[in-house]
């Protein structure tokens, strides 16, 4: 066994989660299918794996429950979780949530149920 280097892991994390993104909704049973289809994009998991990387790297090591909301709501169109976003904008903190909450109706294309608050 050998140990692979963080951020090889991530990027492998990342492509994954990008080459799935189209197939979210819509799931395949087939082994071929177009590695990068028109729509493709990251998603809160490859935001939050940035986030995971730079943290474990990061000899200051900020409380990692900090780094990803801080990351998150730096990408609010990121196709965020239902129960995530409700973790990343919690209570106490109004007016980071109305930052937010901007932000991701002024980036909102109207096709991503998952951002939909």
């Amino acid at each position: 066994m050998f140990a692979l280097p963080t951020t090889a892991v991530c990027m492998g994390a990342i492509c994954g989660d990008v080459l799935g993104s189209t197939f979210e909704s819509h799931h395949i049973k087939t082994k071929e299918f177009p590695l990068f289809p028109t729509g493709s994009r990251p998603s809160g998991g490859s935001v939050m794996t940035v986030t995971s990387m730079l943290w474990l790297t990061n000899p200051s090591r900020n409380p990692l429950a900090n780094s990803m909301r801080t990351m998150g709501r730096q990408h609010p169109d990121s196709r965020y979780g239902h129960r995530f976003l409700q973790w990343l904008i919690s209570p106490g903190e109004a007016a980071a949530a109305t930052l937010f909450f901007s932000q991701c109706e002024s980036n909102q294309s109207g096709s991503d149920p998952a951002v939909a608050v």
